[in-house]
């Protein structure tokens, strides 16, 4: 069964006011919730009508996959539920209602065999701090054999970030995505708190910094790929200035270097938007 598209009727007014959207904000999580409980169910491009409530399990002993990917461009909120997989994943991206942690909570008491998770909130997001290090905690307590996961967002720390990977001491493969900064410091106290287990590193729109790449590369023993995207805006709060240019040019003259370094050169891949 599909639901897909979903919109909220249209307001009078030309525009869509914030208090029409609080209205109808979640108003057919009822009928999905019943759903849920007789049939698969897929759910994409239905934004404000569907929010995080959706991915609280209608049974804490469903053992299910829950994949709300597709949701980069138009969907705040996609869901897809497989009764059929024995390894679950769950993937949430929504620009209006990224996952907090209670929904994280109560999807962690029904859903403990997730061994894949991707909730680093869509961007632009209109709630960028709701995903924070709280919710980097509750990960870790719900999910520590975790393989895969992707997090992110303005209100992810080093602090959270480290206690992350320390109870998550199996992941292969971690993406953070729009994480304030990432520089030496940072990446000293993430190796020193776990990614022992580590094969790939995926760093998308994070400032990073060539000395951190460098200290990913040599406390991670099993890496053998780090991806990094970045543009100047990750950098600089005015990207267009003649200065803003200058000094992302010499950052990206730098990851190029590493790129050529003696087993770097297979390791480090690096894709950059917004130079001119």
């Amino acid at each position: 069964m599909s639901f897909f598209s979903g919109k909220i009727k249209t307001a009078e007014t030309d525009q869509l006011t914030q208090r029409h959207v609080h209205v109808h904000s979640g108003s057919v999580e009822p009928g999905v919730e019943v759903l849920l409980w007789q049939s698969a169910l897929s759910v994409s491009q239905c934004p404000h009508i569907l929010t995080d409530r959706t991915l609280w399990p209608p049974d804490p002993h469903l053992q299910v996959t829950v994949d709300l990917s597709d949701c980069y461009m138009s969907a705040d909120v996609c869901l897809s539920v497989d009764l059929s997989v024995s390894l679950p994943v769950c993937s949430s991206r929504s620009s209006s209602d990224p996952l907090g942690h209670e929904v994280l909570w109560a999807l962690g008491a029904g859903c403990r065999n997730i061994s894949s998770l991707q909730v680093a909130p869509a961007h632009p997001c209109q709630q960028p701090t709701r995903f924070g290090n709280r919710c980097l905690q509750t990960i870790g307590r719900c999910w520590p054999h975790l393989h895969s996961l992707s997090v992110g967002g303005a209100g992810c720390g080093t602090q959270g970030l480290a206690a992350l990977v320390h109870t998550c001491a199996h992941l292969q493969v971690l993406e953070l995505e729009r994480v304030a900064d990432l520089g030496l410091q940072a990446a000293t106290e993430l190796c020193k708190a776990g990614l022992k287990s580590l094969e790939t590193l995926i760093l998308t729109h994070t400032p990073v910094s060539g000395q951190a790449v460098l200290h990913f590369h040599s406390m991670c023993g099993n890496i053998r790929s780090i991806m990094v995207e970045v543009a100047v805006s990750d950098y600089f709060e005015e990207p267009d200035t003649q200065e803003a240019q200058h000094l992302f040019g010499e950052i990206l003259n730098t990851l190029k270097v590493l790129q050529k370094r003696p087993g770097l050169s297979d390791v480090l891949q690096v894709k950059a938007e917004g130079l001119s």
